[in-house]
């Protein structure tokens, strides 16, 4: 039986910016369950990280919230800033998507690793020191005794997100929210940096929250899909399902764009087809399809009417009128054009 361990019930975030407040994220709920791994999956500016900052309390100054997050059914939103610091690191952790801007140039990756298990678990410097050398070499860092006293400008960027996940399982938290962890990265590491957190996943019990745009990567390791666009939750099934049969236009254009070289193998012309516009900067919640001014199937209703989260499968949801109806020319011809 499997139990939810991280839920997010109508988050919304609202930025404070000179031109006015901008609906970073709009009405997002979703559940993972305990040894998971979610993906949220949208272009850039959906909101994908900014819910990740409001699940971990690190949003920027200026920043509101409403709705509700739980962890293991304690509502995080109601704790103190200082009762927040005490949960996060420890049960719920993140790895960022830069790790150069997020590591502290001035202190060696054994330190910074240390710290996390001196903060939270009150290890003596000594111990830490062990204990960060051995997450070194959990993660697949070689020679990890001799890494622990480098700093990270020594260090490759494949070696440097290494270092990250080290520090965010450092004290075998409950939920890991890794966001865009192979960006960057060249193919090969990228692979190996997927095998750790399933590793680690399948080892530890972890949930694993993975925020990306990369379906590719998705295809390989998510068990389900919460797709975003413009702060908005769009479609959210399992993964094998949301491939087979896409229900929202959006998640359709993003599958038609992925690239598909067995095609040209085959001596086929392979078009990859982009999706027309922008991602809207909403400053005022929208009365209509948020997808619609995109949308190639966008009539009338679409552009005068919200539409409704709607079950169009066992386990598949979307928001669309033509979900249940969809059609996508992605599954008819393989991608090609």
């Amino acid at each position: 039986m499997t139990m939810t361990v991280l839920g997010v019930d109508d988050l919304g975030v609202t930025i404070s910016t000179d031109q006015g407040p901008v609906l970073a994220v709009a009405g997002m709920s979703f559940r993972a369950e305990q040894g998971e791994m979610l993906a949220l999956v949208g272009e850039s500016g959906c909101g994908k990280s900014m819910t990740a900052l409001a699940i971990m309390g690190l949003l920027p100054g200026g920043a509101t919230t409403r709705g509700s997050i739980t962890l293991k059914g304690r509502e995080l939103t109601a704790l103190s800033p200082r009762q927040m610091r005490d949960v996060r690191g420890r049960e719920i952790t993140m790895i960022f998507q830069e790790p150069m801007t997020s590591l502290n140039p001035a202190f060696t990756v054994g330190y910074q690793v240390a710290e996390m298990l001196r903060r939270h678990e009150g290890a003596d410097r000594r111990e830490a020191l062990r204990r960060a050398t051995e997450l070194l070499e959990r993660v697949g860092i070689p020679a990890p005794a001799t890494r622990v006293r480098e700093y990270p400008h020594q260090m490759s960027g494949g070696m440097r997100q290494r270092v990250m996940i080290a520090m965010a399982i450092a004290c075998q938290p409950t939920v890991l929210i890794a966001d865009e962890p192979t960006t960057a990265l060249d193919v090969t590491i990228q692979a190996q940096i997927l095998d750790v957190l399933r590793d680690l996943r399948d080892e530890m019990g972890m949930t694993v929250v993975l925020i990306t745009h990369d379906l590719g990567l998705v295809a390989d390791i998510a068990d389900r899909v919460e797709v975003m666009y413009a702060g908005h939750r769009v479609e959210a099934t399992g993964t094998d399902a949301l491939f087979a049969r896409p229900q929202h236009p959006y998640t359709v254009g993003l599958l038609d764009a992925v690239p598909r070289p067995q095609l040209r193998v085959a001596g086929e012309r392979m078009v990859l087809r982009g999706i027309p516009g922008m991602v809207p900067t909403l400053r005022e919640a929208p009365s209509c399809c948020v997808f619609s001014p995109r949308c190639p199937l966008a009539d009338s209703r679409c552009r005068s009417e919200a539409p409704g989260w709607k079950e169009v499968a066992a386990g598949h949801h979307a928001a669309c009128f033509q979900a249940g109806h969809l059609k996508p020319t992605v599954l008819a011809d393989g991608g090609r054009r």
